[in-house]
């Protein structure tokens, strides 16, 4: 089961949980079938239909700090952590990673990572 909460302060956001996990960024795809949210380092994708987990992305070595989908394509994501990596994934792949880009110290620059 799946149970939505949103709470308002200072810090607003939206939160999932599913038992002890608590989950502070998550992102509906465009074309409303799937649910990505975050936990940490793990990014986990829910079939809101079927209210069930389908896949699991563990790509990132550290915190998720943002998750959105592609609007041209359903299985494809885009996700942020706290080193600056964005990682532009495809769930239908394994490893889901197709493009690995951290960002650079000097403003505007960037390095590209292979899988």
């Amino acid at each position: 089961m799946l149970r939505f909460q949103t709470n308002f302060g200072s810090n607003e956001h939206i939160v999932w949980s599913h038992g002890d996990e608590t989950v502070d960024h998550m992102f509906v795809s465009r074309d409303e079938r799937s649910l990505a949210a975050s936990s940490s380092n793990i990014i986990k994708l829910l079939d809101i239909s079927a209210g069930r987990e389908t896949r699991r992305l563990v790509d990132h070595n550290c915190g998720v700090t943002s998750i959105s989908s592609f609007s041209r394509s359903p299985y494809q994501w885009l996700s942020g952590d706290d080193e600056g990596v964005c990682r532009v994934s495809d769930v239908r792949r394994h490893p889901s990673t197709l493009i690995a880009l951290r960002q650079s110290s000097n403003a505007g620059e960037g390095t590209r990572k292979g899988r």
